[in-house]
């Protein structure tokens, strides 16, 4: 309800969609390909002070670097790193645009490294790599000792 007169804005419908034909038009309008576009929104987290950012939805941009393979500081390769790289470009966006009355509705990033552009319109591709079943997740323990009231 902050920021925005007592009322509430409530997503798109289809926010993959919403960023796809963003993309699209800026693409079309501009004659660009490399770029991406992420719809942010804030959040809190367990047991911290303030908020961060979180791409609610993204098109353009391959939302993980991988580093599988990659050697660690002591040459050793990593088996599991991965950087959620929407969610990072998302958390300093939003801490660009700002939370109050700064009404900066864009934020551009430019030059940041480990970014990798899609042109491409597979929708599962991109959300396919930010999927993790169930029983690979981190959480799952706590998500399945949970009573839910079922």
């Amino acid at each position: 309800a902050s920021n925005a007169d007592g009322h509430y804005i409530l997503y798109p419908k289809n926010i993959r969609a919403a960023a796809r034909d963003l993309w699209h038009d800026i693409s079309n309008t501009h004659d660009l390909q490399n770029f991406g576009i992420l719809i942010t929104d804030s959040h809190t987290s367990p047991l911290r002070r303030g908020i961060t950012g979180f791409a609610l939805s993204w098109w353009g941009i391959d939302p993980i670097h991988n580093y599988k393979g990659a050697p660690d500081i002591y040459d050793k390769p990593l088996e599991y790193s991965e950087t959620n790289v929407v969610d990072s470009l998302a958390s300093a966006a939003v801490f660009t645009m700002g939370e109050a009355n700064e009404q900066c509705p864009i934020a551009i990033i430019k030059d940041s490294p480990k970014i990798r552009f899609l042109n491409t319109d597979d929708e599962n591709y991109a959300t396919a790599k930010m999927e993790i079943p169930m029983e690979d997740d981190l959480y799952a323990p706590l998500f399945m000792s949970a009573d839910w009231g079922e």
